[in-house]
């Protein structure tokens, strides 16, 4: 589970999910704030290659607005975990 575009002026929320079979690896996730955007684009491919299910979702800057920006990203996280193909088995706190 990752989100971007927590601050205020950045937009909207995006949070995604992903579901991997145990003992898959995946060299170089972090933090996607760290990552440049080819490496973030590299990183991608890979996960949807190997991901059993995986979803991006969005909270856009009205519903922010309405909602707040700390709400606004766990909208954004809860959207994307129910937006798997699959159930989750176990998802980190």
């Amino acid at each position: 589970m990752d989100e971007a575009g927590m601050s205020p002026l950045a937009g909207p929320v995006s949070a995604g999910a992903v579901i991997l079979k145990p003992g898959t690896r995946i060299v170089g996730i972090d933090d996607s704030k760290k990552l440049d955007a080819a490496a973030r684009e590299e990183l991608a491919k890979e996960i949807k290659e190997k991901a059993e299910s995986w979803c991006v979702a969005f909270v856009e800057v009205e519903e922010i607005d309405a909602i707040n920006i700390y709400w606004a990203g766990i909208q954004a996280m809860q959207r994307a975990v129910r937006g798997l193909r699959l159930p989750p088995r176990i998802v980190p706190a």
